[in-house]
């Protein structure tokens, strides 16, 4: 029994802290996933940040760009840049209409 155990841990390369080969893959395969999240979907990424963390966000902030810092099985992480939206228009994150001219 202990020369099993031994040929096992030997096969293994000497890897103290390695993964299994198949967790490894599926790690390769979540960092493909999560550079196509950020790479194309990064305005879904910004509106799951509006959704899920407001509770993160003081009142004036706004989400201006939300990344994926991680991602597995039991969830993902985001990394969120904001901007005070005290000077903007809440709607689109753009500059509020200059009032009209005065009429005379």
């Amino acid at each position: 029994a202990f020369a099993a155990v031994a040929r096992r841990a030997y096969a293994g390369g000497g890897r103290d802290n390695a993964l299994p080969p198949e967790y490894e893959a599926q790690q390769a395969e979540l960092q493909g996933l999560m550079a196509l999240m950020n790479a194309d979907f990064g305005k879904l990424l910004r509106f799951y940040a509006l959704k899920h963390a407001t509770d993160a966000l003081a009142p004036t902030e706004q989400v201006e760009q939300a990344t994926m810092t991680q991602l597995n099985f039991e969830g993902l992480s985001l990394e969120l840049t904001t901007i005070d939206a005290s000077g903007y228009s809440l709607d689109l994150g753009e500059s509020p209409p200059p009032p009209p001219p005065p009429r005379l």
